[in-house]
């Protein structure tokens, strides 16, 4: 028998999102798992994220090598804890090995190429870690992707920093929470992960996270719902049924309070959604926010709704907002104000803010 639907009102809900996602907490680790992992297509990515997140901004750049780095959900880089990490790789592992394989195929690799070449790289990672651009010039990125989709070896970002890319590569066997489960258990772990972070959510906006077809994600979320882990919930302004973890009451305040958060390229909590956007979009066009590829733009959210995107220009050291509504002034300088920081956290210079009303599209 279904339960009975749990009703939440849009303030609700984003005073809930805004406490699970945006609250500071004390380090990079601790906002990773908070999220589910980090977004690292860019190298600014995490640190971006994590910025937005601690209590003390001054450890944005630190205890990143204390992630792994792995393709894991829609096939796109994340950055998570060990333990996190080696739970997400058993779930998506098999989808991601699958289309690496089937690349390095039409590449002309052959399978025993790429066994000589798991051979020859554990041997070399028994004597200790060893760099990326080196072991991308020794066998090659395609043969690399594939070794990295079958968990032949760990990835950790060394850098130190948002700008410059540095990994290195170790054996699984170096990290001692490098302990994946069985696939389902990974899939199981995770759907309860994801809708701790980011519900209530639709079921397509777990499908969409995921990157799975819609079969496998259904599946899961059903083991779930059918063991009373989650319930469905309905949000106003938000169509059809959400899922939220079993025994989470919506928040008993939920008055705005005007707090502004810049949030990265690719940032988790933007990219979390899909069929439900519309709870951060407050009526903006989609492609304000999304790019045709569905990248999604930095952004600066104002009590949980979009305000404003913006963007770093690395070579001119600025950054440039772009709002997508209306603010009082007081709070469209604020806004401003508030994404010069990070600017200038960035780029440790002086920052020259450029704005508009409307953002560009990109062309």
């Amino acid at each position: 028998m279904r339960s009975q639907y749990l009703h939440w009102t849009a303030s609700q809900e984003r005073a809930h999102a805004l406490d699970r996602q945006l609250t500071p907490r004390m380090s990079v680790p601790d906002v990773a798992a908070g999220l589910v992992g980090l977004h690292a297509s860019r190298q600014s990515g995490p640190y971006v994220s994590a910025y937005a997140r601690l209590t003390d901004q001054r450890n944005a750049v630190n205890g990143h090598d204390q992630l792994l780095v792995l393709r894991a959900m829609r096939g796109t880089l994340h950055a998570l804890p060990p333990q996190m990490a080696s739970v997400v790789f058993a779930a998506t592992s098999r989808q991601r090995a699958r289309v690496e394989m089937a690349s390095a195929r039409r590449r002309g690799i052959s399978p025993r190429a790429i066994r000589t070449a798991m051979r020859s790289l554990g041997e070399r990672l028994e004597s200790g870690p060893l760099s990326e651009v080196e072991a991308r010039r020794d066998l090659g990125p395609g043969t690399l992707r594939v070794l990295w989709s079958q968990g032949a070896f760990l990835v950790q970002d060394v850098a130190g920093g948002p700008h410059r890319k540095l990994r290195r590569l170790l054996s699984p066997g170096a990290c001692e929470d490098w302990r994946p489960p069985s696939e389902q258990t990974g899939e199981d772990q995770l759907f309860e992960w994801y809708i701790a972070a980011y519900g209530p959510a639709h079921i397509n906006d777990w499908t969409w996270w995921t990157g799975w077809g819609h079969r496998r994600a259904r599946c899961v979320a059903e083991r779930a719902r059918n063991s009373g882990r989650v319930v469905p919930v309905r949000v106003e302004g938000l169509s059809g049924e959400l899922l939220v973890t079993a025994g989470v009451a919506p928040p008993s305040s939920d008055e705005p309070t005007g707090r502004l958060d810049v949030l990265a390229y690719e940032d988790p909590s933007v990219k979390a959604y899909f069929d439900s956007r519309e709870r951060y979009l407050s009526g903006c066009p989609t492609e304000w926010l999304f790019w045709h590829a569905g990248e999604s733009q930095a952004c600066v959210l104002r009590d949980g709704l979009l305000a404003a995107v913006w963007r770093y220009e690395r070579r001119t050291k600025t950054v440039a907002i772009a709002f997508t509504r209306k603010l009082p002034e007081g709070d469209a300088t604020a806004l401003r104000a508030a994404v010069s920081d990070v600017g200038a956290w960035l780029a440790a210079t002086d920052i020259s803010v450029v704005a508009s009303e409307c953002p560009k599209r990109r062309r």
